[in-house]
């Protein structure tokens, strides 16, 4: 498992740990209104307060974060420059691929390079590297979910490549899958060791969670 996170706001007695599937409850309409306000409005000097285990504070660019999951897109920027990242990492480490696509680099480039020399222009061309291949491609996720759990499951997926991201936190979204997928949504999580939080306004099924309830008492439902 990653690092474990701890989520703190003054309201609190004591900080909630995050470390694998999460869940956090929050009955209280304005305080989960004022919640995500927070979340959504986050830095180092907000009220929201979200650091590793030691004690490292979790910068904003670290965290992700969703409401919307139909409407969050998959082949966001940051999302395409990890997949194509990671694409050329495995090509790196292929030897003998790596070796045919050099020799078709080169053949490409020495062709080109033949015709810019007889070209009346004085021309001028920059070397050809793989990884500007896979941009040139438009490599990217082939997003093509029909449901909202396997549209979850291509943002888990997707997450555990984003290296430098620490935190995935999902707003109103357990209660739209049975137990059955939350049981799998779990495992995934788990297996991934990646740290995920659920923000609902009711409880979830029998799973542990964290419950802060209309009177700001928090809760350990485990």
């Amino acid at each position: 498992m990653g690092k474990s996170i701890r989520l703190n706001l003054p309201i609190l007695d004591e900080s909630i740990p995050i470390e694998g599937f999460t869940l956090l409850i929050v009955e209280n309409r304005e305080i989960l209104s004022h919640l995500v306000q927070l979340i959504y409005a986050y830095d180092e000097g907000s009220q929201l307060k979200l650091y590793d285990s030691e004690l490292r504070t979790i910068k904003p660019s670290e965290t992700v974060v969703i409401s919307d999951l139909l409407g969050f897109s998959i082949n966001s920027p940051a999302v395409v420059k990890a997949v194509r990242s990671d694409l050329l990492d495995q090509l790196n480490e292929n030897i003998e691929i790596k070796n045919q696509l050099d020799l078709l680099l080169t053949q490409i480039t020495s062709i080109l390079g033949s015709q810019c020399i007889e070209s009346d222009l004085n021309l001028t061309y920059n070397e050809l590297k793989i990884e500007k291949i896979i941009s040139a491609l438009e490599v990217r996720v082939d997003a093509e979910s029909n449901t909202l759990f396997d549209q979850l499951f291509e943002v888990l997926q997707i997450f555990k490549y984003l290296e430098k991201k620490k935190l995935l936190i999902f707003i109103n979204v357990a209660s739209y899958f049975s137990e059955e997928e939350l049981d799998a949504i779990k495992e995934f999580i788990e297996l991934n060791q990646i740290n995920v939080l659920f923000i609902e306004p009711r409880g979830v099924y029998n799973y542990p969670q964290y419950t802060l309830d209309e009177d700001f008492i928090l809760i350990k439902n485990f």
